[in-house]
């Protein structure tokens, strides 16, 4: 063999030794977990009712908490499950907008009793769901709704167990549900849960309510439409009846403020619950804030749901901010690169595929938790550049958390380039690199 050839080959061994050399020191690289740090504690203002919560829509972070996991009256913030019920059944197309029914002799007497909310209920007449829809989340009218959720499910006992059934769907675990409109028992006579006792409210905890409102808002957001509807008319069949929504924080009403801009949700008042409010303001084109407030206390017997409610929104735009964590298709030393075993190269960068925010307490620095789940153990190249291969969910370390069915703020995590396949030789001495 002549000295040229000779060296040739030798030239190829130690290039080749050399890219074998690299690749298994790149393979036995040990990957580093994020670090944890420990909870960070958020310190809370007291509110002054018996139970509050404020969380995102997005996510459902928790951004305050004050014995939100007490069980409690909710009057009729009962009718926000209630619609949702409604708008489900719509939705699948077992009910439409102009359907029509007519009042039962019990709900007819029930909508012309003075001691509740209500719109006229004719007996002679009927009412599209439509109507009664707008009655219920506008003018907070209980015979109205109870009509509505009879015409969804055929009558108050099956459209009760459709109730329950969606709060157990949702683990719900604190729901007490004997009628489908929120007063005391003792005003519905027959038209109640069967053996519910004759004085029983509907409970829940504010984080239960908290949980109803975000889905609401997050599967059905046109429901947003109708609550911002300050006021409108309701036609019983004889007259034009005028409804001026309960939300005395909408535009232009008495405890409306400008920074605010609250559209929505719900109230609810009786002996038992006090004055209670659902709410919601949009925090940037992409978010919204829901907060709740059980048993309002206060001199202002009115306003006292709407000053404790603009004091617990204020509360959170000033102590709270959204920021980004992970930007699309940028590197981020908490994003580990995957293992590709038969590839040029072994270990392949990974970016993310959108961005994910994260919710930061102004007086706290940044708490994070990262934890990154990959589709496989290792991956066979080739691989093409924004390939998906796993997520990358990130999480606040406070002491808040998210609402129980939250879904966690998290991106798709992709190959940040392309990565072909090794040729023989390499892939044959890092298989022999194993056995020592």
């Amino acid at each position: 063999m002549s000295k040229f050839r000779k060296g040739i080959i030798t030239s190829m061994l130690v290039l080749l030794l050399s890219s074998v050399s690299t690749s298994f020191l790149m393979i036995k690289q040990p990957v580093q977990a994020a670090t944890v740090s420990t909870v960070t504690t958020i310190n809370e203002p007291q509110i002054n009712a018996s139970a509050g919560i404020a969380v995102d829509v997005n996510h459902g972070k928790v951004l305050f908490a004050q014995d939100a996991n007490k069980p409690l009256p909710i009057a009729s913030l009962t009718k926000l499950l209630t619609i949702y019920v409604v708008l489900k059944q719509i939705k699948q197309g077992k009910l439409s907008w102009d359907h029509k029914v007519s009042p039962t002799p019990s709900l007819s007497a029930l909508s012309h009793n003075s001691q509740c909310t209500n719109v006229p209920l004719q007996m002679n007449q009927q009412y599209t769901v439509r109507q009664l829809y707008q009655a219920s989340l506008i003018y907070s009218a209980n015979a109205a709704v109870m009509l509505l959720a009879q015409a969804a499910a055929g009558s108050q006992t099956a459209a009760i167990k459709l109730m329950r059934q969606q709060a157990k769907q949702w683990h719900l675990k604190d729901v007490t549900l004997d009628n489908t409109c929120g007063l005391n028992n003792s005003f519905l006579g027959n038209d109640r849960y069967p053996h519910s006792a004759t004085n029983a409210e509907n409970k829940m905890t504010a984080q239960d309510v908290a949980i109803i409102a975000r889905h609401l808002i997050r599967d059905f957001p046109e429901v947003l439409q109708t609550s911002r509807t300050v006021s409108t008319t309701f036609n019983d069949g004889n007259t034009n009846v005028p409804m001026k929504n309960w939300n005395l924080m909408l535009p232009g009403q008495k405890y409306a403020d400008n920074k605010l801009k609250v559209d929505g949700l719900k109230t609810g008042t009786s002996d038992a619950a006090g004055a209670c409010f659902a709410g919601t303001m949009p925090l940037s084109h992409h978010n919204r804030l829901i907060t709740i407030v059980l048993h309002a206390n206060g001199s202002d017997e009115l306003g006292k749901r709407f000053i404790v409610t603009n004091e617990l929104m204020k509360y959170v735009i000033n102590n709270w901010h959204e920021q980004p964590v992970l930007i699309t298709n940028h590197a981020n030393k908490h994003l580990q690169a995957i293992n590709v075993p038969n590839g040029k190269q072994t270990r392949l960068a990974v970016v993310p595929q959108q961005d994910v925010n994260i919710w930061v307490y102004k007086q706290q620095p940044l708490n994070v938790k990262y934890h990154q789940v990959n589709i496989h153990k290792t991956f066979d190249a080739p691989l093409k550049q924004n390939t998906v291969v796993g997520k990358m969910i990130v999480t606040n370390n406070d002491n808040l958390g998210y609402l129980p069915d939250a879904q966690l703020p998290q991106t798709k995590i992709v190959t940040a380039h392309r990565d072909l396949k090794a040729n023989l030789f390499v892939r044959m001495w890092r298989k022999i690199c194993t056995w020592f």
